[in-house]
């Protein structure tokens, strides 16, 4: 049993509501690489104010080309799981930066034995099918956080794991890590253990990290996550119609 909360005709309403924003009014990139990318492809380009859009015609054969496989190994190169295969699967809420000491009874600041016994806690879990870096220790370095915890992460867990770079230069170092760990980057390339996660900023905009990390993964045939966070009434419309139509077009602009 499917639970509907919106009929077809209105699914339909609002992506052609998405497919308007693209076409029309368009996304802002703060890359310039990115926006010679679009340009390239034939959307249409306003170099100045940094603004892409999208004709619906290029948009469909840009999903048209879109392979649809979205494959991850575990760390070890044997298990795979193929997340296109209609079943449901689960990870870990992540990023915090505190945790609640049920000892101390009191909050206090994620450490890194927190992350180690989180990351055991996280492989021993058979619902939890692949995992994101679950808590920021405090003893790592806060503009590295990214690297220190995919490392400490996957050193823990065989499991899949979700990266979030902070910057291209931080996703090169983490590429290395498990260029090293599978062996070598054409091992490692051939069964990845690791996907992305980049986040427009809301309301349509890429910035040039983001757009920059989306474009390194796309070089490299890496699976990628794209996740809109708006927020109803903040940073998108009131309605759920308008929040689900710009979140539909931040998301289609990054994988087209």
């Amino acid at each position: 049993m499917r639970l509907r909360i919106l009929t077809g005709q209105e699914v339909d309403q609002i992506h052609q509501a998405s497919v308007w924003l693209l076409s029309e009014h368009g996304l802002r990139f703060m890359s310039q690489r990115a926006l010679q990318v679009f340009a390239d492809a034939g959307a249409n380009v306003d170099i100045s104010h940094q603004i892409v859009r999208i004709p619906e015609a290029l948009l469909d054969r840009s999903l048209a080309a879109v392979s649809g496989r979205f494959r991850l190994w575990d760390r070890d190169g044997k298990a795979m799981l193929d997340l296109q295969d209609g079943q449901m699967r689960g990870h870990n809420v992540g990023g915090c930066v505190r945790v609640y000491d049920f000892k101390a009874k009191r909050t206090r600041p994620a450490s890194q034995q927190d992350l180690e016994r989180m990351t055991l806690l996280i492989d021993a879990l058979e619902n939890i099918h692949v995992c994101r870096p679950v808590v920021y220790p405090a003893d790592f370095p806060k503009d590295k956080w990214d690297i220190f915890t995919a490392a400490t992460m996957l050193q823990y867990t065989i499991k899949p794991y979700g990266v979030s770079a902070y910057s291209p230069e931080n996703l090169a170092l983490i590429l290395e890590i498990t260029s090293g760990i599978a062996g070598s980057t054409v091992e490692f390339l051939q069964r990845p253990f690791i996907w992305g996660s980049v986040c427009p900023e809301s309301p349509l905009s890429y910035s040039e990290n983001t757009a920059e990390i989306l474009m390194r993964y796309a070089e490299l045939g890496l699976p990628l996550a794209i996740a809109p966070c708006p927020v109803a009434g903040g940073t998108s419309p009131v309605t759920m119609a308008g929040t689900l139509a710009q979140l539909k077009a931040e998301f289609l602009a990054g994988r087209d």
